[in-house]
């Protein structure tokens, strides 16, 4: 049985064997495409462990144009990763409610109302040594501004009589 610990450092660890024969001192053994030889803390050896990093998925979320606009306008969130994987999920929330069928790294909308409180949760396929997933990004909150109703207003002056020349 081999104990190689929990705290070791992400990298490449060679490792060997020993015995005793017949009571004898202790002898290192190790393997080569010729056979065993002794160990020369490279060249022969009983085997290769790589300690792979651990790796923390995270993503973080921009609106444009912003967190403010103007009622009905158009806003597109953007999802940005960070240890990902090659093919991350999405799922866009308003609040704690899940937004239906948004599940791209991008949402776009029109339906934005004032104090809305938009996030995204990513789910991680990068491998190995994945850990704390799923990630969910900042929270941006939204300020909508209120359309107001365009109005003209003409008046003679002076008084109500236009003379034509």
């Amino acid at each position: 049985m081999a104990t190689f610990g929990d705290n070791l450092a992400a990298g490449t660890y060679y490792y060997t064997f020993r015995y005793s024969l017949n009571g004898c001192g202790y002898s290192y053994g190790g393997y080569s495409s010729g056979g065993g030889n002794f160990w020369d803390g490279t060249t022969y050896v009983s085997g290769v462990l790589t300690v792979n990093p651990s790796l923390t998925p995270s993503v973080s979320i921009a609106a444009n144009p912003g967190t403010t606009i103007c009622a009905g306008s158009s806003v597109t969130f953007t999802a940005t990763p960070t240890n990902g994987g090659t093919t991350p999920t999405y799922q866009w929330y308003n609040g704690a409610n899940p937004i239906g069928g948004e599940t791209a790294s991008t949402y776009t909308t029109s339906s934005i109302v004032d104090g809305d409180q938009i996030s995204v949760v990513m789910v991680s396929n990068a491998t190995p040594c994945l850990i704390n997933n799923p990630a969910t990004s900042n929270t941006l909150t939204m300020t909508v501004i209120a359309n107001l109703p365009a109005s003209v207003s003409i008046s003679a002056n002076p008084g109500n009589t236009i003379c034509a020349w």
